[in-house]
């Protein structure tokens, strides 16, 4: 599979802070050493041997692999899912193409959700909650301003204070029982990796769980975005928001959503429309029908930047006269 440099370029600038694109190479800060300065050096047309998944090389600790790898070490996610995402491939005709199958299909195509070992799911050590931090704590003061930064309360969110989670502040999922089933760290500082999850090896990853600051009762509508933030703000501004962590749901993720009447509400970008055509499809296929969309307006790139431009009201009023209905024939106007 050829990874397609545009979407390759898409995925490093929302996930590192600092992206230099110099002829056919990206050059990002390395995810293998704290040393910032854009170490790694990434090649989507595979670097001199041409590898077929594209090649990286970190020139800090020399460390290679392909770039289908170096996604899913960063996004801890399977094979496939990296795949799609550097794909670049218009998904309209491979949409359009399933559409018969979908009305000819009478089962549930999705699969019953693995069940997974929570035992160790634990906060990385040296986790705080920020609001429990002594008034004027550097740690607790850099939290704040951040999240004020993005009009985002501190509710609920811890600021990590040593190891390798250090300086994020960490974002706590809970399952329908309020039990800890995964965590995401946002990094405080302009450089390096922005997200870090746990490793999974200890069994859940980012495909396995959404993320829900309030779980509403079955039935209700949800507003469905890719970050956690952006889920936030959506619960600031009166909707029931979710996040799913990227452009991609996978059967666990359904499984967790389909019985709720779901709103795509996805980033402005070319990627975030097909993400809802993406999206859409697949809930169609596991016979979820009730489905939604809205996208922030052009030149906004996302639900928290429009929350930091305008006012709450504003965004919710957006929302609600901008949100449409998604069904079998409006991919064809998308």
């Amino acid at each position: 599979m050829a990874i397609d440099f545009e979407s390759f370029v898409r995925w490093c600038e929302d996930k590192f802070d600092k992206v230099i694109v110099k002829g056919g190479e990206v050059r990002i800060d390395s995810v293998f050493t704290d040393d910032n300065g854009q170490h790694l050096w990434c090649s989507p047309k595979g670097g001199k041997y041409h590898r077929e998944n594209g090649a990286y090389r970190c020139f800090k600790t020399d460390k290679k692999g392909t770039l289908i790898g170096l996604v899913m070490l960063v996004d801890n996610c399977d094979f496939d899912e990296a795949k799609d995402i550097l794909s670049g491939q218009t998904l309209i005709g491979d949409l359009e193409a399933k559409l018969e199958e979908f009305f000819k299909e009478k089962e549930n195509v999705i699969s019953e959700p693995e069940e997974m070992d929570l035992s160790k799911m634990r906060l990385p050590v040296g986790s705080f909650m920020i609001e429990c931090l002594p008034i004027g704590h550097r740690n607790r003061v850099e939290a704040e301003r951040y999240l004020a930064s993005r009009k985002l309360s501190t509710n609920g969110l811890y600021i990590c204070t040593e190891g390798e989670y250090k300086n994020r502040i960490i974002i706590p999922y809970y399952d329908v029982q309020n039990k800890l089933i995964y965590f995401n760290g946002r990094l405080l500082a302009n450089k390096g990796l922005r997200y870090l999850g746990p490793d999974k090896a200890i069994g859940v990853g980012k495909g396995d769980v959404v993320f829900a600051p309030k779980w509403p009762i079955k039935g209700s509508k949800i507003y469905l975005t890719e970050g956690e933030f952006d889920a936030m703000t959506l619960c600031f501004c009166g909707f029931n928001g979710m996040a799913c962590g990227g452009k991609y749901l996978s059967d666990n993720q359904i499984n967790l959503i389909r019985h709720y009447k779901v709103c795509l509400a996805l980033d402005e970008d070319a990627s975030g429309l097909e993400g809802v055509k993406t999206m859409a499809e697949r809930l169609m296929a596991a016979q979820v029908t009730d489905i939604t969309y809205v996208r922030p307006p052009q030149g906004i790139k996302d639900w928290n930047k429009m929350l930091v431009d305008f006012k709450s009201e504003i965004v919710r009023a957006y929302i609600i006269s901008h949100e449409k209905r998604f069904d079998d024939f409006t991919n064809i106007f998308l």
